[in-house]
């Protein structure tokens, strides 16, 4: 359980933090190799309600990439139309709900997402990354996952 301490706690990847480590393995459903590992974690619980922002780059395994999906409930962005009361919540999350880009509207616009939210030692999303999003994803909560490149970068904000 969280403490509603009211301070604002950041872990950085400039030097090994095992309360980090143990975050990141939580949330993300394994523990990355050290190597390449970079994140930024900001958490704050307080009279103001929790407002964490996490940021993580780190590589990613073919037998590690299912365990990501089943603990962070991602759904690929070309699958969410199949809840049509989330696909609603997530196109206007996106920015995507006055689109006219027929092509693929939400691929774009989740392109677009990432690279205005990503940290600067996240990959950009480009038509080779796989995003996926949490379900349940809106403007106050939101988690989105892409995979480049053998390497995998969450984005994650709670505010509430």
């Amino acid at each position: 359980m969280r403490s509603y301490d009211n301070v604002n706690h950041h872990y950085g990847h400039g030097a090994p933090q095992p309360d980090a480590l143990r975050i990141i393995a939580n949330l993300i459903g394994f523990a990355p190799v050290p190597d390449g590992l970079r994140y930024s974690l900001r958490l704050h619980a307080g009279g103001t309600g929790i407002d964490d922002r996490l940021a993580i780059r780190c590589r990613v395994d073919a037998p590690d990439w299912p365990l990501v999906v089943r603990c962070l409930r991602l759904v690929p962005c070309g699958e969410a139309d199949r809840e049509p009361a989330w696909f609603d919540d997530l196109r206007w999350l996106l920015g995507a709900d006055d689109t006219d880009d027929t092509d693929d509207p939400i691929d774009a616009a989740s392109r677009r997402f990432v690279d205005a939210h990503r940290l600067d030692f996240q990959d950009a999303a480009d038509a080779r990354s796989d995003i996926l999003f949490t379900r349940a994803s809106d403007v106050n909560t939101f988690c989105v996952v892409w995979r480049r490149d053998g390497h995998m970068n969450v984005l994650s904000v709670d505010q509430g």
